[in-house]
This record gives structure tokens, C-alpha cells and sequence, in this order.
């Protein structure tokens, strides 16, 4: 479609949030922590919170169908932890929530799965789509490498526009704290979101390093398991996130992907972008 003056000119809507301020329709979203961090916990309870229209964490949204792609719980554990939820934020038997488990979408070795996978988004209706891992929807591949990141976020760019679903992809983070793979990750997605709890703590908090629409947030949840069930209500212990400047940010995308460099390396690789003081100092 090519656009002209007059379209560029016209009024268009606003941008609409699935999750107030946090999920736009249509984006694409990074969710990543350590393991044991209950980022996959906080996706279920948000899917939940959605499908029956349920504010999140103080947050408002916009009530629509949750489809879940899980390729590494398994069917079984992934219902139970569906269920406790459900339990937890009085969800019925009629909130449209779904779930396919091991369906095995690979959207880098088998592009034809990018068609399966709007298929079943279009069947279910969902407008948000929540997948459980990036690295299990690319396997075979190398999350520190552009030709391997780029194609699967192109797919899910592409579906996203299509089905008008927002997707939240939970990753996993590196050794270091920050997200796992290559720097390309963060130029294709929309908001990028680090999770961290500990594991003797009920405390999460959500902290923003990337968000396209919108001002960063930082919040926290108190996650509770009952007899009852699961669910996070809010919490005031929120951390501050600690911003890096472009050139921190250069040398740690630089020494994330090539671990045994040397500065002198990085110097060369910036050629003339950063002074070698500057890259010394980051």
C-alpha cells in the first residue's frame, strides 16, 4: 500500500492499549528475567486479568481473547497454572482464554508456521498472544545472531499487523542480567520489560528498558499462592531503573555478542562514532 500527502494528513486514531500504557495494540512486546524470576506466572495472571477485563497491577485494559503459545511447560502444567489463576482472579468457565501447548511454530526454519500461527490467532479471535519461549519458536538458530533474530520478529511484526494482536514474547535473561542475544532484538519490538524477583521473595517488579509509545514505567506485584489460587496485586517496591547512555549501551551490546574482545576491537568497530576516552569509560 502506498500512502500519499493526504494520508499522512488525515486524522488516524490514537494509539490503543491492550494494557494501559504498557501493550499496544498491534506491538510487540519483550518480557524477559532469569529463571525462577515468575515472569511466565505474571504473563498468565495478565492474560487472565485481560480476558475477563480485569484491571493488572492498576493498570486498565481492554477486555478480548488471550490465546497462550506454550513451547516449554507442556500441556498439563500449563493448565494447572491456568487454572490456579483463573481460580485467583475469579475467572469463570466462560473467559476466553486459550492455549496451544508443543505445537512446535518454529518461524525461523519453517516459515510456513508464520502462516499456522495467524491461522490459529484468526480462528480464536485472540488480540493479545502471549508465547512462552523466543527461543523455542526459533530453534536452530542463534539468538546472538542478526540473520537468525530478524526473520522471527519480521514474522511476528507481520502477524501483529495482520491479525491486529499484540504479542508478548517471554525470553530469558543472560548471565550478566540484561537479555539474552543479539542487539537487534531490542530495535524490533516495541516495549521491552525485565522482570526480576528473587526466589525466596513474592515480590516482582516490572522494570521498562525500551518503550516505543509512551514514557518507561516501573511497578511492582506481590504474588500470592492460596488455596484459593494464584494472583499479584500491586506493591509499592518498585525499583528504579538505572538508564545507560548510548555509549554504554554500544559497548555493552558490543562485548554481549563478541565476549572475548578487547577495546582496541571496539574502538575499531565504532570507527568514528565514539572517541576512544568515551568507549574507555563505558
Amino acid at each position: 500500500t502506498i500512502r500519499d500527502a493526504s494520508y499522512y494528513l488525515s486524522d488516524r486514531p490514537k494509539v490503543e492499549y491492550i494494557v494501559e500504557n504498557i501493550v499496544a495494540e498491534k506491538s510487540i512486546n519483550l518480557w524477559y528475567g532469569q529463571w525462577g524470576s515468575k515472569k511466565t506466572w505474571s504473563a498468565i495472571d495478565l492474560g487472565v486479568c485481560v480476558a475477563i477485563g480485569k484491571a493488572w497491577l492498576g493498570m486498565q485494559v481492554k477486555q478480548n481473547t488471550v490465546l497462550i503459545i506454550d513451547e516449554e511447560s507442556g500441556d498439563s502444567r500449563l493448565a494447572d497454572r491456568i487454572k490456579m489463576t483463573m481460580m485467583g482472579e475469579s475467572a469463570d468457565a466462560k473467559t476466553p482464554i486459550k492455549s496451544v501447548s508443543l505445537a512446535q511454530f518454529n518461524l525461523l526454519k519453517q516459515p510456513s508456521d508464520s502462516v499456522y500461527l495467524l491461522a490459529l490467532i484468526e480462528e480464536v479471535g485472540a488480540k493479545l498472544v502471549i508465547i512462552d519461549a523466543l527461543a523455542d519458536i526459533m530453534l536452530g538458530g542463534d539468538e546472538n545472531s542478526v540473520k537468525d533474530t530478524q526473520p522471527v520478529f519480521a514474522c511476528l511484526r507481520k502477524i501483529a499487523e495482520v491479525s491486529g494482536a499484540s504479542m508478548i514474547v517471554i525470553h530469558h535473561a543472560n548471565k550478566l542480567g540484561g537479555y539474552r542475544g543479539s542487539s537487534a532484538i531490542a530495535g524490533a519490538i516495541d516495549t521491552m520489560i525485565k522482570i526480576e524477583s528473587k526466589q525466596d521473595s513474592d515480590v516482582i517488579t516490572f522494570n521498562t528498558e525500551k518503550m516505543r509509545d509512551g514514557k518507561p514505567a516501573n511497578f511492582a506485584g506481590l504474588a500470592s499462592w492460596t488455596d484459593t489460587g494464584f494472583y499479584i496485586t500491586e506493591s509499592d517496591q518498585a525499583t528504579k531503573t538505572e538508564y545507560l547512555t548510548k555509549a554504554q549501551q554500544y559497548t555493552l551490546d558490543f562485548f554481549t555478542d563478541n565476549g572475548d574482545a578487547t577495546l582496541d576491537q571496539l574502538v575499531d568497530h565504532s570507527g568514528n562514532l565514539y572517541a576512544y576516552d568515551t568507549l574507555k569509560k563505558a
